[in-house]
């Protein structure tokens, strides 16, 4: 099972993470007012689900992420990566990234861990 962050406002207009996803929590982010969703879906359907996702993100400098135990993926408009959890395989993430002039604060994809969920959504 993987779980997902999906910022709603990186999706085109009448589309709504719960068109793709099984919404299990969500908050607004205080400094924005962007409402960040955590989602669910299984193992076997993840690369089909990301692939969807990017047809319904709007263009900009967005990115959503998705992790489980032991992986992380990170979706922009364009491009995903998969990678291990461990922050040292992150670096062609954040050159993308930071090449799509998404600040260095924003790429810390958190939370990336089960655990990380609870601090996050409450």
């Amino acid at each position: 099972m993987y779980h997902g962050i999906i910022v709603e406002k990186s999706l085109m207009a009448g589309v709504s993470s719960e068109d793709l996803f099984k919404v299990i929590n969500f908050t607004v982010e205080q400094k924005t007012d962007w409402v960040i969703k955590l989602v669910e879906t299984s193992d076997k359907n993840i690369i089909k689900k990301i692939e969807k996702l990017q047809d319904v993100m709007d263009d900009g400098t967005w990115y959503n992420h998705f992790y489980n135990d032991d992986t992380l993926i990170v979706v922009f408009k364009n491009r995903f990566f998969k990678v291990g959890k461990e922050k040292e395989s992150w670096k062609e993430i954040i050159e993308y990234g930071l090449s799509l002039d998404i600040p260095t604060n924003q790429l810390d994809f958190y939370p990336s861990d089960f655990n990380e969920e609870t601090d996050y959504f409450n």
